[in-house]
């Protein structure tokens, strides 16, 4: 009859393949994963991952496209390759710093550059990232900078005042600053001119 061979109890799938559509009869298809037999012609039962972790996922993009775009802000564009290349030489200033295993940075930045470079750059040592909202006042913050026992901060400039008035009583060891028009003006942008504000005792 209509739906497969009589008594097969199977209805007919993709490519005219007869699916079996009672739970009994998939788990007899397929004991350990029922489920695959629902999958449609050509979708893998397994996916296996290109990268086993974020900052994997960069260097496997890096690796096989570094000319690509990685990151649009504005009108700029940073490409896989260059987004790496910046991860890695904020690891290494961030290290310089005593950044390790295990190490809190918290990352007070606007939705930028600065801050996929700050993450990555962080994740590299294997340290952990606290995000803090740039709207953030002295108190919250210095409550986060205690809770999370944050060593290192990384700021827009703009925000080292409120930064210092929270460091007091925190673990934090060094603040490292980054302008908020740092890449709007990558490549000698219009914006390449801008002036960074004096931050004095901030890594720049």
């Amino acid at each position: 009859g209509e739906g497969g061979p009589a008594g097969s109890g199977a209805a007919p799938g993709a490519a005219g393949v007869a699916r079996p559509h009672s739970p009994q009869e998939r788990a007899r298809v397929n004991p350990g994963r029922p489920w695959l037999v629902e999958y449609p012609p050509g979708v893998p039962g397994e996916v296996v991952p290109r990268a086993t972790s974020a900052t994997g996922l960069l260097e496997a993009a890096a690796a096989a496209r570094p000319g690509a775009p990685g990151l649009h802000y504005f009108d700029e564009t940073l490409t896989f390759g260059e987004l790496r290349a910046q991860a890695h030489a904020l690891a290494a200033a961030l290290r310089g710093l005593g950044v390790g295993p295990g190490d809190r940075v918290a990352l007070m930045l606007q939705n930028n550059p600065a801050f996929v470079t700050a993450l990555h750059a962080s994740w590299l040592l294997g340290a952990v990232v606290t995000p803090v909202s740039p709207m953030q006042k002295e108190r919250g913050l210095a409550e986060q900078l205690r809770d999370s026992g944050a060593s290192v901060v990384v700021c827009l400039q703009s925000l080292f005042p409120v930064v210092e008035a929270a460091r007091p009583g925190t673990a934090v060891a060094h603040v490292v600053t980054t302008s908020e028009l740092e890449e709007t003006a990558f490549r000698g942008g219009p914006l390449a001119s801008s002036v960074r504000l004096a931050c004095p005792g901030a890594h720049d």
